[in-house]
């Protein structure tokens, strides 16, 4: 608390809020966190760490509204650009596109801003530009095997089926090691 009146309170606060939440005090946290972003309304650091706890509890509709008043507050905040475009992709809701473009064009060599502009393009059914961006996010990380799994989805989409195989098999080598064999056996299976 002390550090709340110090040189860097956003800071402070996101730490602050944080450790409230790991003791499991989110009453508090609440309670805290709505205090400080009235109070600072401008500050987009406490904002953007609700938002991203949201997203994490999958609390879509919270973190949706979150990242929407980090925009308001700073416009080129490209990790709220990104994500709320994920999330309104994911529920089928227009104006993603605009979002991740933008988020792009601030990040460019971010692989998860681009993993997500391939997935809003190919929601769009523009799939030669989705393969594009996700073969240019798989370059930029590519110990993501999320990234790859979807670049062999985005291959299935387009009948490329032995670049599809290529990645899934590599998958598949992985074991448990790989959260989403499930899909990877099932996309396995219509090649």
């Amino acid at each position: 608390k002390t550090a709340l009146a110090k040189t860097q309170p956003s800071l402070a606060a996101v730490m602050h809020h944080n450790l409230l939440v790991a003791m499991g005090r989110g009453d508090e946290a609440q309670r805290f966190a709505t205090t400080w972003m009235s109070a600072n309304p401008k500050d987009p650091a406490l904002p953007t760490q609700v938002a991203d706890q949201a997203l994490a509890r999958k609390d879509y509709a919270a973190a949706e509204a979150g990242y929407r008043r980090v925009i308001e507050i700073a416009p080129n905040h490209a990790p709220a650009l990104n994500n709320l475009a994920w999330l309104l992709v994911r529920a089928k809701q227009p104006g993603a596109l605009p979002l991740a473009e933008k988020a792009v064009l601030l990040q460019p060599l971010n692989a998860a801003m681009l993993d997500t502009l391939a997935a809003v393009l190919a929601s769009e059914k523009r799939y030669d530009e989705a393969l594009v961006r996700q073969k240019r996010a798989v370059e930029l990380d590519p110990a993501s095997d999320g990234a790859r799994l979807r670049l062999a989805q985005l291959y299935a989409q387009t009948g490329k089926k032995g670049e599809a195989r290529e990645l899934l098999v590599a998958l598949e080598r992985l074991g448990d090691k790989f959260a989403e064999q499930a899909e990877v056996k099932k996309l396995l299976s219509t090649l």
